[in-house]
Order: C-alpha cells, then structure tokens, then sequence
C-alpha cells in the first residue's frame, strides 16, 4: 500500500524569550541556546504531507511551510529517520518527529542539516542524515535458513512480463494481500495453490510440490506441472532481506500429446516461455476493511505465479 494523505501537524508551543530592556544593547548574534530554540520553534510551524513506501518515504513536501526551504528539509529529514525506526502509521510518527523536536530544544540533539550551531561541549549523536540507516524491527526476521515473514499488508510489484518466444509482453501490475505470521517458505508453497483444491482447476494443469533451497539470504525453487496438451517446468530464484522479499520466474512451456502432430510436413508448435519478477515488501497492519487492490488466496496464485497474470478485468489489480 502507498500510504497516501498523510499529514503531519505539530502545535505550536508558546516560547518565552527574555526582551531586553530600554537602553541595553542586544547582542550583536545570538547565542547557541537561542538559535536551537528558534529552529525548533520554525520546525513546530511545518505541516508535512507525505506519503510512505515501507520503510521509505519517497515524498515529502511541506503543506505549510516554516518560510525557510532549509528549515522545510530538515523537518522531513527528521521524519524519514522517524519512518526508518518504524513508525510509519501517522500518530506514532507524529509523536517520534515531537519528541525529536523536543530533545532538539532540550539541546541532546543537533538540528539535522543545521551547521551554523556550535558544536556542543559533549560528543552529539550521530546527525541524522541520508548516510545514516536508522531501522524498526524487521519485517522478515531470519534464524539461521529459516525466514520468518511478519504478519501484515504486504504489497506486491509485478514487473512487466517477457514472452521469449516473441509477442508482447504482459503489463505490469501490483497489488496487495494479508499475510498471517509464517515461514517465507510455507507462504510460497501457499501462494503456488499448493493442498488448494482449486488451483488444478484455475490453471488447469496439474502441478507437483515446490522443490525449495533456502540460504543465505537466497531462495531457489523449481517444479513441474502438466496437462494433456502441454509440459510446463517453473524455475525460480530470489533474496530477501529484512525489508523485502525478491523473486524471479522462468516458465518454459513444450507442446504434449496431440499437439504434437506428426508426419513429413509437421510444423511443430515453438516452445514458449515467460520471464518476470515479483517484490513483495510489508506495509504495515492489515487494514479493518478490505481495500480494493486486495487479492484473496485463489487470486494470489494467479497472480504470483501464472506467466499471464491477473487478466480478468475487475479482478482488483492495479496497473
């Protein structure tokens, strides 16, 4: 899901600076203190409308702006690291960016992209920055071969697909499901229909099991299906991290049976075969309601394994 209409909007807090009195001069530059408070008071004017893609936040605008462009990248900065540690859901992020605020008045830490402050007399934290990868529990948590994938809305991109036998290719599409906690490769032989009565019938082929190789952050897999008319052997790789799972289908297809005709002047039907990739990364909890791009289990083999895809209109994909 592409978290959309986010907005983040921080009170304004009344600060008290001391005015000096008639006939004493004002100091000529402010000191340290005062420009940390200034800076935070400007960072509590933004409202901040963005939208979140796991744990990234590819947009960031400021809906209300501080007046200073500079103070505007510092407040979306300060929520992308925010994002980064996990919270990404709107109230649990608007209270991580005031508490960062907060600690940035109290002086504990320096204002991101913000080198006109002296350093402080302690060594600071590290500044929070694009080189600085701050990370909320995992959502695929592996032991040893074992990977876990946690339970939630995961969205799923499907690359266009390739026919390497010619023709066009099929459009991409994605699209998301709610996933129950469990082992990346119990979800997978779940998504292939396998102990699902009805995927013999929705390919119409018979398939066997996946044939799985788990390690080190790589997956591969491979099975045969078969029908009267045609062979069809699947090939599959990929990696998965903390953050997301990646996997790449070839489906070769070879003519069976009748169609394969005979005689001396037979002209048999060229192989076929299909190349495509899937990237599935969590979005957070599953939603109350269903959303209209959510696919159910018998949809989901279609969707994650057929070289065809979803083609049925209304089917709820998104192109």
């Amino acid at each position: 899901m592409l978290a959309g209409g986010r907005a983040i909007r921080l009170a304004s807090i009344a600060l008290f600076v001391a005015v000096p009195l008639s006939g004493q001069e004002p100091p000529s530059e402010p000191d340290a203190d005062s420009e940390i408070l200034v800076i935070a008071r400007k960072l509590r004017k933004v409202r901040l409308n963005y939208t979140t893609r796991g744990s990234w936040v590819p947009k960031c605008e400021a809906e209300v702006s501080s007046g200073e462009p500079r103070i505007d990248r510092i407040m979306c900065a300060i929520l992308r690291a925010c994002v980064r540690e996990g919270h990404r859901e709107v109230a649990p992020a608007k209270g991580c960016v005031a508490n960062r605020i907060s600690r940035l008045a109290e002086g504990a830490l320096p204002p991101t992209e913000t080198a006109a402050a002296p350093p402080p007399p302690f060594p600071p934290p590290p500044q929070i920055g694009p080189d600085i990868v701050v990370e909320g529990a995992p959502d695929i948590v592996v032991t040893g071969n074992v990977a876990h994938l946690g339970g939630g809305l995961w969205l799923f991109r499907r690359t266009a697909t390739l026919a390497l036998h010619g023709g066009n290719a099929i459009r991409p599409f994605r699209f998301t499901q709610c996933l129950p906690d469990g082992t990346v490769e119990v979800t997978m032989r779940r998504w292939a229909g396998e102990e699902n009565l009805m995927s013999g019938l929705m390919r119409g082929m018979q398939c066997g099991r996946l044939r799985v190789k788990m390690g080190n952050g790589r997956i591969n897999a491979s099975r045969s299906c078969n029908s009267p008319v045609a062979d069809q052997t699947l090939n599959l790789t990929g990696h998965y991290d903390t953050r997301q799972l990646v996997l790449n289908y070839l489906v070769e297809q070879r003519a069976n049976g009748i169609e394969r005709g005979g005689g001396a002047n037979w002209n048999p039907p060229r192989p076929l075969a299909w190349r495509w990739q899937v990237t599935a990364t969590r979005q957070g909890d599953c939603p109350l309601g269903e959303r209209r791009d959510e696919l159910n289990v018998n949809e989901v083999m279609a969707a994650m394994f057929e070289p065809r895809g979803m083609e049925e209109p209304g089917s709820g994909v998104v192109r």
